[in-house]
């Protein structure tokens, strides 16, 4: 595959500057060529920077909705700890009433 790709560079570089020499063809292309190059790599490094941001985010969101859940599981656990206290009191004074009687 590298092999091929390489030829099909050379070829193309061959048909490019056909009507001239090399150095005529470098000095036209090159800044062409490096403008690109250049351009695509900072587009690919924005892409990059949007997508490390947006997983940034997703992971905020998540962590958020983890320490939400565990929030409300904390609720709940001491609402019932709440309600097994009040039962309890409740059938202490049971015990106590039917002892009394």
């Amino acid at each position: 595959m590298g092999v091929v790709g390489d030829y099909a560079l050379v070829y193309m570089v061959m048909e490019l500057m056909r009507g001239g020499d090399l150095k005529t063809f470098l000095r036209a292309h090159t800044t062409q060529v490096t403008h690109q190059v250049s351009h695509n790599m900072v587009l690919e490094e924005e892409e990059e920077e949007e997508k490390e941001e947006e997983e940034e985010k997703e992971e905020e969101e998540e962590e958020e909705e983890e320490e939400e859940e565990e929030e409300e599981e904390e609720k709940k656990e001491k609402e019932k700890e709440k309600e097994e206290e009040k039962e309890e009191e409740e059938e202490k004074e049971e015990e106590k009433q039917e002892h009394n009687e």
